[in-house]
């Protein structure tokens, strides 16, 4: 299924990738089928939904999510990057 409408960003069935330390602040919903973040690049997530098939992070990459930031993926792989999860976010959890 496709959400319409203006609370979404990116719609549809493509893959998104970010090489050699791009940045991207994520808005609203973003659905998409596969993830790579590569090469020192960083997807900064708050205030918005990111959804993907697949997210693969490479090479010093990071995917940081922060406050009011959702990420839904079937498949998180990381290769020497970092995934950060916000205070704000993690609240409550119990480790």
């Amino acid at each position: 299924d496709h959400i319409i409408g203006n609370e979404v960003y990116q719609s549809g069935l493509f893959n998104v990738t970010l090489n050699t330390g791009l940045q991207w602040d994520t808005t609203k919903t973003s659905l998409i089928d596969t993830l790579s973040i590569n090469s020192g690049s960083t997807v900064n997530v708050a205030d918005s939904t990111l959804i993907s098939d697949s997210i693969s992070l490479t090479g010093l990459s990071a995917l940081n999510i922060n406050k009011d930031g959702h990420v839904a993926t079937d498949s998180l792989t990381v290769d020497n990057s970092t995934v950060t999860i916000s205070d704000e976010v993690s609240a409550g959890w119990a480790v």
